[in-house]
């Protein structure tokens, strides 16, 4: 099968989560370890455009740990992608453009704020000791490693099926090689949803829009959801949160499901856009209802059946309607739309992960039943920045 000649690849150096596979050989470097983020399974969104088929995908991390006693050199990391067995491009990352890539990991975590954001950026803790990571390609005994966040989308006649690692070392007067393979497939939802919201809706800072929710593990495939005006403004000129569209409009469960965690309390951040809770205050949010309410707000995690688990966050405070135990159907109103956590003006967020924390789970690829595009043509996931969408 012949593939199109076109090929769009994005390539980041932003932070993401996931699961660890170790890959170890025998012989030059054997006592050299390397995890990747996710473990085996790439989630691909595909989407059918004039161009061909549209891949979309992550590999989250890529970590190199120098367990030996000799210095080592990483002296490139080369991805090849797979539309089955048919190759589609291979990229090399090496010389400076690959210190700049483990010098940015470093940089990322420096950072952090928070001890949680480690786990809400890989899902998992422990993943970084910055007193061992390198600052460079040149990893000394005892010390690591590591790449984040590499995003890929291309167009090819099938979508693509498999992502092969080739990394080449220098070790002394030696050069040795390790090679790893992921496999890329499509998540198949085990629920039914719906949009979180009734009615027209702007969907922004969606999975392929390069925005922070990416790099984060349980919101990779995340959207936040506005109202634009008659004028097509979405931020009114007074500033104040009730003046918003969304402000205060029903939120919805998804699915049937079982309430296993929320918040409730957590005031509403004051109006202006950008404008946050000081950190003192957001302290006593941590304190009194923990760290997931820090950055979500007023918040419902619902669970579906087949480990599947939806989050709403932001909601307006006191308004939120159900309780931890609870069981809710398909299309109940769950709070009103807010603007409480890590937010800065009023909107829904909404994301589809595989556990119930938002700190230590993967996010899901999203589709739903209901939706249509603003010329009224039957869609059923959200793939474009800034789309507008008609929740039936």
């Amino acid at each position: 099968m012949k593939l199109m000649p076109f090929i769009l690849v994005i390539l980041l150096a932003i932070c993401s989560l996931g699961c660890g596979m170790t890959n170890e050989n025998a012989g030059s470097g054997e006592n050299l370890s390397i995890t990747t983020l996710p473990t085996d399974v790439i989630y691909n969104v595909t989407r059918d455009t004039k161009l061909g088929t549209e891949s979309d995908f992550l590999v989250k991390a890529i970590k190199i740990a120098n367990d030996g006693k000799e210095v080592i050199e990483v002296k490139s990391i080369t991805f090849t992608v797979f539309a089955n067995e048919l190759e589609i491009f291979s990229l090399a990352y090496k010389g400076e453009e690959l210190n700049s890539l483990f010098r940015k990991y470093v940089e990322k975590f420096e950072k952090m704020t928070y001890d949680f954001q480690e786990g809400i950026f890989f899902g998992v803790t422990g993943f970084v000791d910055l007193k061992k990571t390198s600052r460079s390609a040149v990893i000394g005994s005892g010390q690591e490693a590591a790449i984040i966040s590499i995003p890929f989308r291309f167009y090819s006649d099938s979508p693509a099926t498999k992502c092969d690692i080739h990394i080449e070392f220098q070790q002394g007067d030696k050069t040795f090689s390790r090679d790893l393979g992921l496999q890329i497939a499509e998540y198949i939802l085990k629920n039914k949803y719906i949009f979180p919201a009734k009615g027209i809706w702007m969907a922004i800072n969606t999975y392929n829009a390069n925005y922070g929710h990416r790099v984060n593990s349980s919101q990779e495939f995340a959207f936040d959801l506005m109202i634009q005006k008659p004028d097509l403004m979405m931020y009114p000129p007074s500033g104040k949160n009730e003046d918003y569209d969304c402000w205060g409009k029903a939120i919805v469960a998804a699915a049937d499901g079982k309430v296993v965690d929320f918040a409730d309390g957590v005031p509403n951040n004051p109006s202006q856009l950008g404008s946050r809770l000081s950190k003192e205050e957001l302290e006593k949010v941590r304190e009194k209802l923990g760290a997931v309410a820090m950055v979500g707000g007023n918040y419902v995690i619902l669970e579906h059946p087949g480990s599947e688990f939806t989050f709403y966050a932001h909601l307006i405070n006191g308004s939120v309607k159900v309780k931890k135990g609870d069981m809710v159907k398909q299309g109940q109103v769950l709070g009103l739309c807010g603007n409480s956590g890590n937010s800065d003006a009023p909107h829904l967020h909404f994301h589809i992960m595989n556990g119930p924390s938002v700190l230590g789970s993967r996010g899901l690829p999203m589709k739903f039943t209901n939706l249509k595009d603003f010329v009224g043509g039957k869609i059923d996931q959200i793939t474009d920045p800034n789309l507008v969408v008609l929740a039936e």
